[in-house]
């Protein structure tokens, strides 16, 4: 495994030299203005891209099948209320509350 100082220094310095090629781009009348450009932006998005999955800001490929992917969530399976099987209630005499009822609460205002 390479440490990752070593990656972080590889980034800076592609980061420099893509830096110094943009610059190269900028100048008046010099040979190959458009592949300095080119080449510029392409060592600054290897820079950041370097530097990014270092720091595990974005995750890094996984070459050679490396570790696989977190399992996803399993769907939640929906039942139909039809399906859902029901418990009779006691018979109880009308007007009275059923045994399993909870006492009514005494709230004074």
């Amino acid at each position: 495994m390479i440490p990752p100082v070593v990656i972080y220094v590889l980034g800076a310095l592609l980061g420099v030299w893509g830096a110094f090629r943009l610059n190269l781009a900028r100048r008046p009348g010099a040979k190959g203005r458009s592949g300095h450009l080119f080449f510029g932006v392409l060592y600054l998005l290897m820079a950041a891209y370097l530097i990014l999955t270092t720091a595990r800001v974005i995750p890094p490929p996984r070459i050679f099948g490396g570790p696989p992917p977190a399992p996803k969530a399993q769907a939640v399976q929906v039942i139909p209320l039809s399906k859902i099987p029901v418990r009779p209630m006691p018979a109880t005499a009308p007007g009275s509350a059923p045994a399993s009822a909870p006492a009514p609460l005494n709230v004074q205002r």
